[in-house]
């Protein structure tokens, strides 16, 4: 019998005395934010929105009032817009997939805030640790937020690095190394390339 395939994964795995904290950015947006022990491993799935879970909520600014709604266990890509609507009287804050203009056929995810006020959003890949929030003002969208440039921080005691990824996969080892940074990233398959880009300390 043959082996299953294994699934793509993040993996990493650290080979110094203190912990070190990972955070994943697809288009500039935090999605993760993790840490890895000191001398240990963590690991996470790679990045398939297939189906996701979303949030939002806005603040009416006269009179402070807060409207939420949500969807659960949604595809993870065509466009869903944020309206208000009456009903019965009250003014409610609906959630909804956005038809026409080729919703059903987009290949990202576009999200929309129709309202007149500014809109706090979250949303969660089902099944996974992957996660954004952000906020949006009156008549933003968010177009095609999964196609955005994948980036991995990694941040020990205050000095980071940042690594360009071309996927939320593959294997990384993080040990001390000599330079100022006193520590330094590298993959771990094929030939050790150094991957050490210093940022500003966080």
């Amino acid at each position: 019998m043959r082996a299953p395939p294994l699934t793509p994964s993040l993996q990493l795995c650290s080979r110094i005395g203190v912990p070190a904290r990972v955070r994943l950015h697809c288009g500039g947006r935090c999605i993760w934010d993790a840490w890895v022990p000191a001398a240990g491993a963590i690991r996470s799935p790679a990045l398939a929105p297939r189906s996701i879970t979303l949030w939002a909520s806005v603040t009416e600014a006269p009179t402070c009032v807060s409207r939420s709604a949500s969807l659960h266990d949604v595809p993870g890509h065509g466009r869903y817009a944020v309206s208000l609507r009456q009903d019965r009287g009250a003014l409610l804050l609906v959630l909804s997939a956005a038809t026409g203009e080729g919703g059903d056929d987009v290949a990202g995810l576009c999200l929309a805030n129709t309202t007149s006020w500014a809109m706090d959003y979250r949303l969660a890949i089902c099944a996974s640790p992957y996660e954004m929030s952000g906020h949006l003002e009156p008549g933003a969208s968010l177009v095609d937020i999964w196609a955005g440039p994948l980036g991995l921080d990694v941040i020990v005691e205050g000095r980071s690095v940042s690594l360009p990824l071309a996927a939320a996969a593959g294997r990384w080892l993080i040990e001390a190394s000599a330079e100022p940074l006193g520590f330094r990233v590298v993959a771990r398959e094929g030939l050790p390339s150094d991957t050490s880009f210093p940022r500003s300390p966080a």
